[in-house]
């Protein structure tokens, strides 16, 4: 099963448009800042404008800051989120869940020179209201050699897509601001949508 996944979701991806990205950015000395969700992203809000290279995830799109900076790429890796969604929905929950789907395809169409990277099974539904024409569909098993000679085939969670994309790119520095969860230590691997009464204890 695990084969046939690995089979369908490259076949679905952009090939072409990975190629055109390896490297193209090899030559500059400056960083990428790759943020997150997470609670630490609000410690650079001042300082966003100081990076002319950045790449962003998940609700980080919704950041008013950085409409005018033109984020490289977005990360969103549910690969659900171009998908229909009509199974196990009540009428209200998927009205909701259409519309905050809706308003995020809005702000990555609003962001012009920011590419999508998005599941593979997306683009079979990316037409019509939701089409994105700015879009990279990547497999969660891509692959690309190091110059290291070592194999980054790290692409299932936004933080590793992040990574792997600043990576696959030819950043040399790498900042990194909200990814609290896998970057503290000990590793919290509590969300904010845990069941816990009191997160805070685990940090």
């Amino acid at each position: 099963m695990r084969l046939i996944k690995k089979i369908i979701n490259s076949a679905l991806e952009n090939s072409k448009l990975i190629k055109n990205k390896i490297n193209y950015f090899s030559k500059t000395k400056k960083p990428v800042l790759i943020i997150g969700d997470g609670i630490s992203s609000m410690y650079v809000q001042n300082i966003l404008c100081q990076y002319e290279y950045i790449i962003i995830c998940n609700l980080s799109i919704l950041n008013q800051k950085l409409y005018n900076l033109s984020p490289l790429y977005w990360v969103l890796r549910e690969p659900s989120f171009l998908l229909p969604n009509i199974f196990g929905l009540n009428r209200s929950n998927f009205k909701k869940e259409t519309g905050f789907r809706k308003l995020l395809v809005k702000k990555i169409k609003d962001l012009s020179n920011t590419v999508g990277i998005f599941h593979p099974k997306g683009r079979l539904f990316n037409f019509y209201k939701w089409k994105i024409k700015n879009s990279l569909f990547l497999s969660p098993k891509y692959e690309f050699k190091l110059e290291s000679g070592d194999i980054y085939n790290f692409f299932d969670g936004a933080f590793q897509t992040c990574v792997g994309m600043a990576l696959l790119s030819g950043f040399k520095n790498i900042h990194c601001v909200g990814f609290d969860a896998w970057l503290l230590n000990p590793k919290n691997n509590l969300r904010w949508y845990s069941k816990c009464s009191n997160p805070d204890d685990y940090d």
